[in-house]
């Protein structure tokens, strides 16, 4: 329910599985998927609290404790910069993974919390990497789907525009494909912002346009801080700022 974009039904289920959950794992499990949710329902501060703590209780399964902690970072982000340094030292506290052996989530992991604690230049090589791993032809769907936002970050982190295009891109098709209504709208806005940087404005105002019907079929219509009611920072890379200014 989740991810076909009903955050509050899938609210409700959890609510209603929470009290018979029993082992550590389980509620651990639980707790990752309440921050999810909230992160959905435009709560990235105490999504990433929450989500931080659930990396903190499943420290003993690495991997798990990976993906959770980078689902913070995730929402810190878009919490806001003091939140998102305070959750990147955290997960810098995590032993390094080998290249070769590295997960996308891995790789994310070590971009972004090297981003926020040793500066840009620390960041590059993990972010190339997740790039091209995103950008793979055998990339497993769920992996994508989870990690496409911060990978067409990182690639605009990298000034790397045709990445960044071919990412969001990627990331709407599959969205499509899966039916996954909680992200499709931001997959749209990020390859909206791609074709307006590259000057193709009648193929971004499609995108938006879509995104603003896909909106109108989910509960979330702030979903994950995109301002539906604003073309704003389309308008910008027109040239347009005053109304850009307009519109918000």
């Amino acid at each position: 329910r989740l991810m076909a974009g009903d955050p509050a039904g899938a609210q409700d289920t959890l609510g209603g599985a929470l009290p018979r959950l029993t082992s550590v794992t389980a509620r651990a499990e639980a707790r990752r998927l309440e921050g999810a949710i909230l992160f959905a329902q435009g709560n990235p501060a105490d999504a990433a609290r929450i989500l931080a703590a659930a990396a903190q209780a499943v420290a003993g399964d690495d991997r798990m404790a990976r993906d959770t902690m980078l689902m913070a970072l995730q929402a810190a982000i878009w919490a806001g910069p003091a939140q998102t340094r305070e959750i990147a030292c955290a997960a810098r506290a995590f032993p390094a993974v080998p290249e070769a052996s590295a997960s996308v989530a891995d790789l994310l992991l070590d971009g972004y919390s090297a981003r926020f604690t040793l500066g840009y230049q620390a960041s590059v090589e993990p972010f190339r990497a997740a790039v091209a791993a995103l950008l793979a032809d055998d990339l497993d769907p769920a992996v994508g789907l989870r990690w496409f936002a911060l990978g067409t970050a990182a690639a605009g982190s990298l000034w790397d525009d045709q990445a960044t295009f071919d990412l969001s891109a990627r990331w709407v098709k599959m969205a499509r494909a899966a039916g996954a209504f909680t992200t499709l709208p931001v997959a749209l806005v990020f390859n909206a912002v791609s074709e307006s940087m590259a000057g193709h404005f009648r193929e971004a105002d499609t995108r938006w346009a879509l995104m603003l019907e896909v909106l109108t079929m989910s509960s979330g219509p702030g979903l994950l801080g995109v301002n539906s009611s604003s073309s704003g920072l389309l308008l910008a890379y027109r040239g347009q700022l005053t109304e850009a200014r307009e519109t918000g």
